[in-house]
């Protein structure tokens, strides 16, 4: 190695990392995947020269995020998804590495590791944490397919997937309620609320409707796969509340019925929410108490799950708590209701079947009478 870079070799879980200090605090750490010492000295000394040549000057972690976004449009992704990038560099990569950083020197595995623990304490949802952690690594990914790095550094695994955590901060409300709430949403924008919540749909989906996908004659529209959660096409049939407001959002933009800014429709929904007294009620929770109610007036899961585009039953199970009323009401159904109190000396019988024995598969199951014990024979039993 050369005397004007500062080279360590350490064993870490038994397998040797190295450790490059370079003059102007260039830091290059990483695994070496190697257990031998002479292997993991030979592909360290290949790294290094590798990284040393690949990054350009001016290639910035800034630069990198906007031409990955930029990408990622281009190749016809989700608004919601594109929106998604922009938040996790703004609040989350960029204050962390820094704007100005060169892309070639985020070859440190532990300042990754640095930067999971740092989420950790910053962000509650551990969900949240595995989607910025999947955004810094497609932007790793990204700057190795244009030349900026040579490899791909080792980076932190996600969390155990957890769907039922998020589960607790659902603002879950009865349809009259939900009704009371979006009465309160100014005029202009009152319509697509009304039809979001009677549809379940998630919000890219209702604002990525076009004219084409809706079907008046039939009452129903059609969530095309590329605009899915779940990639899958599927078909919402409408209430009497969402057909009328798809025909006024018709009426108004045949091509878009809902040609929404998502920002002046959250600013549309906070005002609503805070009038009402639900501060912490999510735009998304329309989603959540329209699945939420359809269940609870018995709607069968597997329905509920085509409705919804869940990807898995599991998924729509989340919703299916239950209220107090719920459980009452079930207490009365399928009630087995049998004399107690027989007439002394009376004997009655039971009916039901009994699986007969022998050779023949055919057998099938055959009547049979039991007598009932009188209460002169229980009597003499227990004396």
């Amino acid at each position: 190695m050369r005397t004007d870079r500062e080279f360590r070799l350490y064993k870490r879980d038994e397998i040797w990392w190295f450790d490059l200090r370079l003059p102007g605090g260039k830091r290059i750490r990483d695994t070496t995947r190697c257990r031998d010492r002479l292997a993991a000295i030979s592909e360290a000394r290949k790294r290094i020269e590798e990284i040393l040549t690949a990054a350009p000057e001016g290639a910035t972690l800034a630069r990198l995020g906007a031409e990955m976004i930029a990408a990622k449009e281009k190749g016809g992704a989700r608004p919601g998804y594109t929106r998604q990038l922009i938040q996790h560099f703004r609040d989350y990569v960029l204050p962390f590495y820094g704007a100005d950083r060169n892309v070639g020197t985020l070859t440190d595995s532990v300042e990754h590791e640095l930067f999971k623990t740092k989420l950790d304490s910053d962000v509650r949802s551990s969900k949240t944490v595995n989607r910025i952690l999947v955004t810094m690594r497609q932007a790793l990914k990204f700057a190795k397919s244009k030349g900026q790095i040579s490899f791909q550094p080792d980076f932190p695994l996600n969390h155990p997937e957890n769907p039922a955590e998020d589960v607790d901060r659902w603002l879950i409300l009865p349809p009259e309620e939900v009704g009371h709430v979006v009465g309160l949403v100014t005029e202009h924008y009152r319509y697509f609320f009304v039809f979001k919540a009677n549809t379940g749909a998630r919000l890219d989906e209702v604002l990525s409707l076009r004219g084409r996908d809706c079907d008046l004659e039939r009452e129903s529209v059609r969530i095309r796969a590329v605009k899915a959660k779940s990639r899958k096409s599927r078909v919402i049939d409408l209430n009497a509340p969402a057909l009328r407001a798809l025909r006024i959002g018709l009426a108004k933009n045949a091509e878009r019925p809902f040609p929404f800014d998502p920002h002046r429709l959250w600013d549309a929904w906070d005002a609503a929410r805070r009038a009402y007294g639900v501060d912490s009620m999510r735009i998304h929770d329309l989603r959540h108490s329209r699945i939420s109610n359809l269940l609870d007036e018995g709607v069968p899961v597997h329905v509920v799950r085509d409705i919804a585009g869940h990807s898995s039953i599991a998924v729509t199970d989340l919703y299916a708590h239950s209220s107090d009323e719920a459980r009452r009401q079930a207490a009365k159904k399928a009630a087995v209701d049998v004399d107690l109190v027989a007439p002394v000396g009376t004997r009655g019988t039971v009916r039901g079947t009994i699986r007969c024995s022998g050779t023949e598969s055919n057998r099938r199951h055959e009547d049979f009478q039991s007598p009932l014990p009188s209460p002169e024979s229980l009597d003499r039993s227990s004396g």
